[in-house]
């Protein structure tokens, strides 16, 4: 009978945590919805190229959870031209992207601890491939954006949220 007893508490326990962890106050998707997104944190941020002209300003969302992250635009249609995406990470390292789900390019713009980009890649939509280099900060725009307004590695990205 005690075993018994303690076996419904373990189970009782067990449920208790994965309700919290899926469904409950320690899950990324009870907060922001099923496409993982905070669509209330956005920031804006300006490319300045290294003579010290304003290159362009994109505003987006931030993606600063796993869960933002993972998601990123899978789930988004299309963006206006000055709109894109800010991925924060707590350090500087090595970041992978993939173009998983998406229904049109993108640029893919990775920015150092320094603020400095480090690496832009032009992306198809579902692309087969890993697009890595070292970043702090990764910033998704439309294909073609990083070209129409001469962004390019070296540059500084001001306006990064911490």
């Amino acid at each position: 009978m005690k075993r018994r007893w303690s076996q419904l508490l373990f189970f009782a326990v067990l449920v208790l945590v994965f309700g919290l962890v899926v469904g409950g106050p320690l899950s990324d998707v009870s907060r922001y919805g099923e496409t993982g997104v905070n669509s209330t944190d956005s920031v804006t941020v300006t490319f300045v190229g290294s003579d010290g002209v304003e290159l362009g300003q994109i505003t987006g969302p931030i993606a600063d959870t796993w869960t933002e992250r993972r998601t990123g635009l899978s789930d988004t249609e299309s963006l206006d031209p000055n709109e894109g995406m800010v991925f924060v990470y707590e350090d500087e390292g090595t970041r992978a992207f993939v173009m998983r789900n998406m229904s049109f390019p993108l640029d893919i713009i990775f920015v150092g601890e320094d603020g400095q980009i480090t690496a832009i890649y032009h992306a198809a939509a579902d692309a087969d491939r890993h697009f890595s280099a070292q970043a702090r900060w990764v910033i998704e725009v439309n294909q073609g954006y990083t070209d129409t307004h001469n962004v390019s590695v070296g540059d500084e990205v001001q306006g990064l949220p911490r």
